[in-house]
């Protein structure tokens, strides 16, 4: 738990390249844990996935919320799940990268 409050701070600070990797420590202890890894995987992937939006890494980023989501989903957390399947909808590839797999555009914006 440690190492994913000191990823948000880092985040908040602006240095993601170290966020990162607390916030993987955190997801790895969280994988090792005895029990339901669920409540303690979701929101580190999520802080997860935030940093790395901000580095420009977006297919990892979109890969860190689908698993949160597909947490959230399974716990009923449906707002959790919902405003992970919006940041992967609304995901900006890196310049000259791919876009994310299943990206539509929302058509009802553009009226």
């Amino acid at each position: 738990m440690r190492a994913r409050v000191i990823a948000r701070g880092l985040q908040g600070l602006g240095d993601h390249d170290t966020a990162v990797v607390h916030c993987r420590r955190a997801v790895a202890l969280g994988r090792a844990s005895l029990g339901s890894h669920d409540e303690t995987l979701a929101w580190p992937l999520a802080v997860l996935a935030t940093s790395l939006n901000h580095l420009g890494r977006v297919s990892e980023a979109v890969g860190c919320r689908r698993e949160a989501a597909a947490i959230y989903t399974d716990r009923g957390l449906d707002a959790d799940a919902a405003a992970m399947r919006h940041h992967i909808r609304t995901a900006e590839p890196a310049p000259g990268g791919p876009r994310p797999a299943g990206r539509v555009a929302d058509r009802g914006l553009a009226r």
